[in-house]
């Protein structure tokens, strides 16, 4: 059994929780601001804000897969299908680490609403 080195762990683990985390933080700012105040407008934040990080995070997912070479490339050729249903899937089980801090923004965000 091998362990990763500091390196493969920043590159495997860090930098994709930072980029999702910014992510959760700026993507509903930057669609919400181009809304009206209403309380529609959170749910709408909502809805493509989550659609927007889950691709976000089934691309990384995949661009972390290729550069540890485990012939994803490959496999995505073959079946690009079942290849993004599983990278998509992947990307809705990171919201583990997205989805409380998208909470915490869109709850800002609704107290800045109408009625």
């Amino acid at each position: 059994m091998s362990f990763a080195g500091p390196i493969e762990y920043t590159v495997g683990m860090i930098v994709p929780v930072a980029i999702l985390a910014v992510g959760a933080a700026v993507i509903p700012r930057l669609i919400f601001r181009r809304m009206e105040p209403k309380l529609r407008a959170v749910w709408l934040t909502l809805v493509v804000s989550v659609s927007l990080l889950i691709c976000l995070a089934a691309v990384l997912f995949a661009i972390l897969y290729m550069v540890q070479g485990l012939g994803v490339a490959s496999a995505i050729a073959a079946h690009p299908g079942a290849a993004a249903i599983e990278f998509l899937g992947l990307g809705a089980s990171s919201a583990l680490i997205w989805g409380p801090i998208l909470l915490i923004v869109l709850f800002g965000l609704a107290q800045k609403t109408e009625a």
